[in-house]
């Protein structure tokens, strides 16, 4: 029974993840298992006085969470707090200026179209903005400290957008559907390039 409280107090110790905590362990483990004897010396069973200190145990992770941590933890803890925070505020500016940049692009789609005509290219509008949707996403994930490497994942879709987009583009304006199609191939050479920087920079 002592085994199974000292593990579990060991457990409540690494949970609260605190220096204070872990310095405690020793101590408290100590008392654990003396209150322990004591009650078994004074006549309860090894069921109730494991039970009893359980309950002890608890009242213990509870005093360990309101210990004041050491100042390098608590400057770790305010800053946790602050990033968390600030990424909230960049949430919100962010959902605000993609709606915003979809609007834009709606009204800019119909404002072109009924104006000059080319409907069968003025939907490429959508593709172009996607590509500075993902910029767009892009910059706030730097800001919000997000690693280099999953920001340039997105460069990916970035390129096959741009290249569906000089596909048609090219494709409509100078013919040569049976050749343009190749330019797909330019896209997975540059994919791998892609991925081998990813590499460099991880």
């Amino acid at each position: 029974m002592k085994k199974q409280l000292d593990e579990k107090l060991k457990k409540v110790c690494d949970s609260i993840g605190t220096q204070a905590a872990a310095e405690k362990f020793e101590q408290l483990s100590k008392s654990i298992e003396n209150e322990y004897d004591k009650r078994i010396a004074n006549g309860m069973s090894e069921l109730e006085a494991y039970r009893e200190m359980l309950r002890d145990i608890d009242a213990i992770e509870e005093l360990l969470r309101d210990m004041p941590k050491t100042e390098e933890e608590q400057r770790r803890k305010d800053e946790k707090a602050a990033r968390k925070k600030w990424n909230k505020k960049l949430d919100a500016i962010e959902g605000s200026i993609q709606g915003i940049w979809w609007l834009l692009t709606v009204i800019a789609y119909f404002l072109i179209s009924f104006t000059f005509g080319g409907w069968h290219l003025t939907w490429l509008m959508f593709l172009s903005s996607s590509i500075g949707s993902i910029i767009i996403g892009m910059l706030f994930k730097y800001n919000k400290g997000v690693p280099k490497k999953k920001i340039l994942g997105d460069l990916h879709g970035i390129l096959w957008l741009g290249i569906v987009i000089f596909y048609f583009l090219f494709s409509f304006a100078f013919g040569g559907w049976h050749l343009t199609w190749l330019i797909f191939i330019l896209g997975a050479v540059l994919e791998v390039i892609i991925d081998a920087v990813k590499k460099i920079i991880d």
